[in-house]
């Protein structure tokens, strides 16, 4: 019997506190093959947003919040800006540390390796070996 067994997606949990006690706790579930395309596009819009300079703090607000919604989704996101009470920058000083020290390095080695996985399957395939 051949079995298969389904990739996990990259999964993690951050805890916020703030001074006066009030918690948040956010899950992360990343699918690389669509996490990576939509960070390099948030990613994008962050930098648009700040040749833009001071002059378009929405964009700015809106490049972060696209940025959050590809990490911890609409709902993670939501709850995160509920948290910050709408302060866009406070919630971009302090969560995206761990955007990237934590994610983005888990994101891209999981995509790297099911790029081998990938290259090793069209290396082996019986047509390839043929040519």
């Amino acid at each position: 019997m051949y079995e298969i067994h389904k990739r996990d997606n990259v999964k993690e949990t951050f805890h916020i506190t703030d001074n006066d006690g009030r918690e948040l706790t956010v899950e992360s579930i990343l699918d690389p093959g669509e996490a990576l395309p939509s960070w390099n596009r948030a990613k994008n819009s962050i930098i648009l947003a700040q040749t833009a300079g001071t002059k378009d703090t929405e964009a700015m607000g809106r490049a972060i919040v696209d940025t959050f919604a590809v990490f911890f989704g609409e709902e993670g996101t939501a709850k995160i800006l509920d948290f910050y009470e709408d302060n866009y920058f406070d919630m971009m000083e302090d969560v995206f540390p761990y955007i990237q020290a934590i994610l983005l390095p888990k994101l891209e080695a999981e995509s790297a390796k099911r790029r081998e996985a990938m290259i090793e399957i069209y290396r082996s395939s019986p047509r390839r070996r043929k040519l």
